[in-house]
């Protein structure tokens, strides 16, 4: 991870952060009573007189960075026969098609760079460093095809429980 301070046109100082494959940045503006110090790109140090100030600032500092060690990871599931996914990559763009029963083909494009997709017969592997653009990612894919309540068909989170409802005797 790599991190430097700017000082904006406005005076503020700016920490930004940048993650090993250089493709996430976020920025967290330093209190102007806390004076920032970086030898590298690795170790900088933190000074204030009021330590009420800097502790909140570090614990604040601490959740942001924790979010670009640890990716968040979502896998979906696709049950049916015959249904499919592929990943494919034209002229620097990635596309998943899915094949899920319909008349048609369904293309979706991935728009953010940030999320790796991988696929595996039937199951889906989405991760990323931001919480909300994986989720917004699997939740459209989701909503491609939702499982059927009465055989279980279509798209399925790994840990979420699907009680399928009785089929009706006569």
């Amino acid at each position: 991870m790599q991190s430097f301070v700017y000082i904006n046109s406005y005076n503020a100082k700016i920490l930004v952060f940048q993650n090993i494959k250089n493709n996430i940045l976020f920025y967290i503006k330093v209190p102007t009573n806390i004076f920032v110090s970086i030898k590298n790109t690795t170790n900088f140090f933190f000074h204030s007189f009021s330590l009420e100030v800097l502790n909140s600032f570090l614990i604040l500092l601490s959740k942001q960075v924790s979010i670009l060690r640890f990716p968040f990871f979502i896998k979906l599931f696709l049950k049916g026969l015959g249904f499919r996914i592929k990943l494919l990559e034209l002229n620097n763009t990635r596309f998943l098609e899915f094949k899920l029963g319909f008349s048609h083909v369904i293309l979706l494009k991935i728009s953010s760079k940030n999320i790796s997709v991988t696929v595996k017969k039937n199951s889906l592997i989405l991760s990323g460093f931001l919480k909300t653009e994986v989720g917004n990612l699997a939740n459209c894919i989701y909503n491609l095809r939702t499982p059927n309540i009465y055989t279980g068909k279509g798209f399925r989170y790994k840990r979420v429980l699907l009680k399928l409802k009785d089929v009706k005797k006569t």
